[in-house]
């Protein structure tokens, strides 16, 4: 009998509860107090816990689980630009943009409605959706627009396109070199730009003319993205690439209570090292609501937009070239020292890379790293970690390295995998996750949001299928099940982020972080996991979001809910 005044605040009775423990028990009845979880088994067990005020909530059938982690999302600085002010040129399933024209349109009306000299963005075009894979230039942003500087992301992420306007305000033209770890497109006959930049170099070069955020937009931008995960059922994210000005921007809204969402910060290496290479904090440093995570690195661009560094050609030409391997985003030289510096002052780092030559480069990285200053369990990350060969594997679990799938690229370009980047046998070998954990490597899955929007059912549901949206399966033998699925969007995103003690699975002791759905994951036909729906989020004993109070996402797939 628990001693007064500690009786539970809350049991949730009358669905099933699954636990993500070490054994991945099933149990029937949680008790909370405050925001602590203090009682998990059977309904006898449970309701010992309840004395005359506690609430005892029943769930009715559903099904409550430790909330999902997204162990890597852009919120702070990505969001804002590319959802709540850009022009949507996103192709199926995510939009409706299929020919250039339809691109043109959608810039021209939008710019119509700006004040002249205003930027207008672009988000997300793809020239693989277009006829005869038709890439835009300048001169086609130049229908839209001459009295607007123009940007246009690629579907990437990596690569976009500016118009003249753009190009001119950068200071970019013929005798403009390209800059180191990337490229401008260039017309064949007279050297012009043509708009196209390649790689984050490239397009940084145009990106880092645009008017900077203020403080507002960047709180709405986090407000929105927060509100997104909740209706997603995150309760926790690793929020990638944050700046000195996103630290500000979230320790404000935490101040304001803006933060639902508890969040884990990747910066950004200028936000965390000096210019002598030194921190005054390390990963870990926060609290259970805000906290500093990883230093946040580059190595390559995009595998699917192929400029991801590969060792081996991709398998059809880029832009003409046959022998095109992508490249490194910068020097290796600068790469080794900044994990060096990253690593010997206390930080986790996680990696951007993608193909298997940005693996490598990691791979010697973090080796060097670690034979210059040993740190035992440093979990060092590599994200996105797309295309990773057995040797790879074999050597992170030699050095203790994590990887971050992205693992819903089989879902939203897996013809593309299939049909032009990398063929269909090595297509078939893109997000390995049974090999991975054949190998006992503990990894997480996430979104890249608002690469693609949050949604860790549809990363459960792509781990366990690999399937296409046209219905294409690639590479059925990297499968996982279910329950492998769902620990890797709860205890082992919460071990990779360090919280394990504290969260990722439904034990006394961790905190009350809850996401309920209407079905059970584990009772539902694989192909059928997209249907399930998040019907509420707890964040530490209190409920965050329900299903019926209206909350629409301000990011979504076009006809799906996602929860």
């Amino acid at each position: 009998m628990p001693l007064k005044g500690l009786y539970a605040d809350q049991i949730f009775v009358g669905g099933k509860v699954l636990t993500m423990d070490a054994v991945n028990t099933v149990a029937d009845a949680v008790a909370v107090r405050r925001d602590e979880i203090v009682g998990v088994g059977s309904v006898e067990e449970v309701r010992a816990l309840a004395g005359s005020d506690t609430e005892v909530v029943e769930l009715a059938g559903k099904t409550l689980l430790p909330g999902f982690i997204d162990a890597h999302t852009h919120q702070s600085r990505f969001f804002g630009d590319e959802v709540l002010r850009s022009v949507d040129l996103r192709c199926p399933p995510m939009g409706q943009v299929t020919a250039p024209e339809m691109m043109v349109e959608r810039l021209r009306a939008a710019a119509a409605k700006l004040p002249r000299g205003q930027w207008l963005i672009g988000a997300r075009y793809d020239e693989k959706a277009f006829p005869d894979h038709y890439q835009p230039t300048r001169h086609d942003l130049d229908r839209a627009s001459t009295d607007h500087p123009i940007i246009a992301t690629h579907r990437s992420g990596h690569t976009a396109v500016a118009n003249s306007a753009a190009l001119k305000l950068a200071g970019i033209g013929v005798d403009t070199p390209d800059p180191v770890g990337g490229r401008y497109g260039r017309d064949p006959q007279s050297g012009e730009p043509n708009g196209v930049l390649f790689a984050l170099p490239a397009v940084n070069s145009v990106m880092d003319w645009l008017p900077p955020e203020t403080m507002d937009e960047r709180l709405e931008a986090i407000t929105t993205a927060q509100q997104d995960c909740l209706i997603a059922g995150v309760t926790s994210t690793h929020d990638a690439r944050v700046s000195r000005e996103s630290i500000r921007a979230f320790q404000i809204a935490l101040a304001q209570g803006r933060l639902p969402v508890r969040t884990n910060m990747m910066l950004d290496p200028d936000a965390a090292l000096d210019a002598d290479g030194n921190s005054t904090f390390r990963t870990g440093f926060g609290n259970e609501r805000l906290k500093v995570g990883p230093v946040k690195i580059f190595i390559d661009g995009s595998v699917p937009g192929m400029t991801g560094w590969m060792s081996k050609p991709y398998y059809t030409s880029f832009h003409g070239d046959m022998c095109h391997c992508g490249h490194a985003t910068m020097p290796i030289e600068d790469f080794e020292g900044t994990i060096l510096r990253a690593h010997t002052q206390g930080f986790q780092v996680a990696i951007h890379a993608g193909g298997d030559q940005a693996i490598e480069a990691c791979i010697t990285a973090i080796r060097k790293a670690q034979a210059a200053e040993p740190r035992p369990d440093a979990r060092h990350r590599i994200e996105h970690c797309h295309y990773p060969r057995p040797d790879q594997l074999d050597a992170m679990v030699e050095l203790g390295i994590t990887p971050s799938f992205f693992v819903a690229h089989t879902y939203y370009w897996g013809e593309r995998y299939i049909d032009y980047v990398l063929g269909p046998e090595r297509a078939g070998r893109i997000s390995p996750l049974r090999s991975a954990r054949n190998r006992g490597i503990r990894f997480s899955l996430h979104s890249d949001s608002p690469h693609v929007p949050v949604d860790p059912l549809r990363d459960v549901f792509s781990a366990v299928n690999r399937v296409s949206h046209g219905g294409r399966v690639l590479g059925p033998d990297e499968r996982i099940s279910v329950a492998e699925a769902l620990r890797a969007v709860t205890i082992d995103a919460a071990w990779q982020g360090f919280d394990e003690a504290r969260r990722g699975s439904v034990e006394p002791g961790k905190l009350a972080d809850f996401t309920i759905l209407d079905q059970n994951p584990l009772e539902v036909p694989p192909a059928e996991l997209r249907t399930i729906n998040v019907e509420e989020v707890i964040i530490g004993g209190v409920t965050a979001y329900r299903r019926d109070s209206g909350l629409k996402r301000a990011f979504a797939e076009p006809g799906y809910g996602g929860g």
